[in-house]
């Protein structure tokens, strides 16, 4: 069983998992960011997910020497993408709050813990009115964040946290950026992880 503040996830039998979400009501919009996209059946606070395996990406990356970190990177960008359409963010991300619904040979990824989603205001500030915890992936701009609350990061932080995750995906597979010099995914990372804030940007092309 995987348990979050708001969320547990428990294996049932025949490939399904139970989640028991008790803020899906106030908090819709983010969890239909990958609710919508998955088989499920809805019932209030219960919902029924088929899927052959479904953990943490922390789990992932300590049993499986095979990752796809340009396909997480393009999941989760693609979450991002969504959340920022209704003035959303995650500003930090972790291991632990990632996780991945294996259905065949296919994975997909999905950020989870609803207590990190931000708002974000009209400047494409973050509205930073709520604790949160600095990792390894949090950007220069909130590790030097010391008072709440606070509106003067611009969204832009989320995308250095999510290339610093995939960055960490890389390495992984031991590889770094040089290793990927060139490629899709290596430009998407260059974008992200752009020291000045206001020239980040969150494309693959």
């Amino acid at each position: 069983m995987i348990i979050y503040k708001n969320i547990s996830i428990k294996s049932l039998e025949d490939n399904k998992f139970l989640f028991e979400i008790s803020d899906y009501l106030q908090n819709e919009i983010f969890f239909n960011t990958f609710l919508k996209k998955i088989n499920v059946n809805i019932d209030t606070f219960k919902i029924t997910i088929f899927a052959d395996e479904i953990n943490t990406l922390e789990h992932l990356f300590n049993s499986c020497k095979e990752i796809d970190c340009e396909n997480i990177f393009l999941f989760l960008s693609k979450q991002l993408k969504t959340l920022e359409k209704h003035n959303l963010t995650i500003p930090v991300y972790n291991l632990q709050d990632i996780i991945y619904f294996k259905i065949g040979d296919n994975y997909s990824y999905y950020f989870l813990n609803s207590s990190h989603i931000f708002n974000v205001d009209k400047s494409r500030n973050i509205i930073i009115n709520k604790l949160f915890i600095k990792n390894e992936f949090t950007s220069n701009e909130l590790q030097n964040l010391y008072e709440i609350p606070d509106t003067s990061i611009l969204v832009t932080a989320s995308y250095w946290s999510l290339a610093k995750i995939t960055e960490y995906c890389l390495k992984k597979i031991d590889k770094t950026l040089f290793d990927i010099k060139y490629s899709k995914l290596y430009w998407a990372l260059k974008k992200c992880l752009e020291q000045n804030p206001n020239h980040r940007y969150l494309i693959f092309i």
